[in-house]
């Protein structure tokens, strides 16, 4: 006769129990934790799986939205020094920081130059820059949204900087061909704007063509391209220009202290 397996429960008040596992009386719960034990064993790479969405979907809820933001501004302003004091302060912080290259030295580096620079030849560049420039930042967007901890994105320079080298009719013509308006390049994709303004504006003896080899422009070009720089951004609701009223070490402080206030505005309201 087969021999049936009863379970008795004694000395509940004192949480006594046993349960019967191959024949064998074992204290409470031993059996049922080997069984759980070998099941989690066995979908452990499943859980883990499971786990790490889990994880990334508690590190871009909306409130920990990633942010971008656009360091813009004249030639030698300090964007490429300012980025590096940016991600020193904000890996303190607990943030990754994702750096967006400016398009325009990487076309200008690899060739992308034109002997003869007619409207033609202008409206080309400009508008494969624009296209090099939003595919970058859109591949850093990605990366950064699927970073399991909190990411910012920084770009060297944003979409609206081609305005600024270019008249006000091949820039009508560079936004018609593509069916682009300012407002989608500018607020509807950045979340804040630093305009760091050129050192040949307050700091004219800092200026220098050699922290950047594509650099040609001269101390009044400069000048007027931060200008048209700073009317470009300047519709932007969170737009900012930092000067050359410190010294240099004050003025990438400045920069840091609006990114991390907006960072920190931007957790605050949701």
């Amino acid at each position: 006769m087969r021999r049936v397996g009863r379970i008795g429960v004694k000395g509940v008040g004192s949480r006594r129990c046993f349960s019967i596992k191959n024949n064998k009386r074992d204290y409470h719960g031993s059996g049922i934790l080997e069984n759980h034990q070998a099941m989690m064993q066995e979908n452990e790479p499943m859980l883990e799986l499971m786990q790490r969405k889990r994880r990334i979907l508690e590190v871009n809820t909306p409130h920990d939205r990633v942010q971008k933001f656009v360091l813009t501004g004249g030639p030698c302003g300090g964007k490429t020094s300012s980025l590096m004091a940016l991600q020193q302060r904000l890996k303190l912080m607990g943030y990754k920081v994702y750096c967006v290259p400016e398009a325009a030295t990487i076309l200008f580096s690899g060739g992308g130059r034109f002997e003869n620079w007619d409207q033609s030849r202008q409206v080309a560049f400009e508008v494969n820059k624009m296209k090099t420039q939003m595919a970058l930042e859109d591949a850093f967007m990605n990366l950064a949204s699927l970073c399991e901890t909190k990411s910012v994105v920084i770009c060297d320079r944003g979409t609206l900087d081609s305005s600024a080298y270019v008249n006000k009719e091949t820039w009508d013509l560079i936004l018609n061909s593509q069916q682009w308006t300012s407002k989608n390049l500018n607020e509807d994709r950045y979340d804040a704007v630093v305009h760091i303004v050129t050192a040949a504006d307050g700091a004219e003896q800092s200026y220098s063509k050699e922290s950047n080899k594509v650099r040609t422009e001269t101390v009044e070009q400069a000048k007027e391209i931060d200008e048209r720089l700073l009317n470009a951004w300047r519709c932007h609701p969170k737009f900012f220009k930092v000067d050359n009223s410190t010294d240099f070490s004050g003025k990438m402080e400045r920069v840091s202290d609006i990114v991390v206030r907006e960072i920190v505005e931007a957790c605050r309201r949701s």
